[in-house]
This record gives structure tokens, C-alpha cells and sequence, in this order.
């Protein structure tokens, strides 16, 4: 598994300012409400974020039916390798997440 911590750290050790385009949203488990927030780059993938927040909202990230949702777009996606970018996440954003296949 990899440490999304380190992830952050390569990201950052590939600009010129070490915090240069990161910014914090937060994870939400859609089914129990469980939060956590995360600095991210636009770079990082949907996946990349789930294994960061897996455990602390209760997500199975094994399951293959995750849904991410951008609570402040309403866009939906399964897909794991989809960049936070082209995702629409930007600072202060809630990435919904379930486990379940299905949106509450």
C-alpha cells in the first residue's frame, strides 16, 4: 500500500515552493458521516486520495464499487485513476466517498 504521505511528499519535492499548488479539502464517508480533510495537488488521483482517508472514514478502498462524489458539483465517478483536477476538486471541496456501489 502506498503512504499517501510520501505521495505528497514526491509531489512537493517536483516544484520550486514546497507548497506550491496544494490545497486541503475534506473526505466524507457518505453512509456514516465520518470526515477527514487532506492536503492534496491537482495531480494526485481520486485513488491516490482514498488510500490517504481509507481507514480514518471507515472505506473499504479493496471494494471495486467506490463512488467518489464532488459534493459542490454533483459530478460522480467509480474511477480510481480520474486526477483530482480533472475531477473539479479545489480548495475547501467535500469528496463524498462510499463503499457501498450506492449514493446516499
Amino acid at each position: 500500500m502506498t503512504d499517501i504521505n510520501k505521495l505528497l511528499s514526491e509531489a512537493e519535492a517536483n516544484t520550486n515552493d514546497d507548497n506550491a499548488g496544494a490545497y486541503e479539502i475534506t473526505c466524507k464517508n457518505q453512509l456514516t458521516g465520518a470526515k477527514d480533510s487532506l492536503p492534496i495537488f491537482g495531480d494526485n488521483s481520486l485513488g491516490q486520495i482514498l488510500e490517504g482517508v481509507a481507514a480514518g472514514i471507515g472505506i473499504n478502498q479493496n471494494n471495486k464499487k467506490v463512488i467518489f462524489t464532488n459534493e459542490r458539483t454533483k459530478k460522480s465517478t467509480g474511477d480510481q485513476s480520474m486526477l483530482a483536477a480533472d475531477f473539479g476538486l479545489t480548495e475547501g471541496d467535500c469528496l463524498g466517498i462510499t463503499d457501498g456501489g450506492h449514493v446516499a
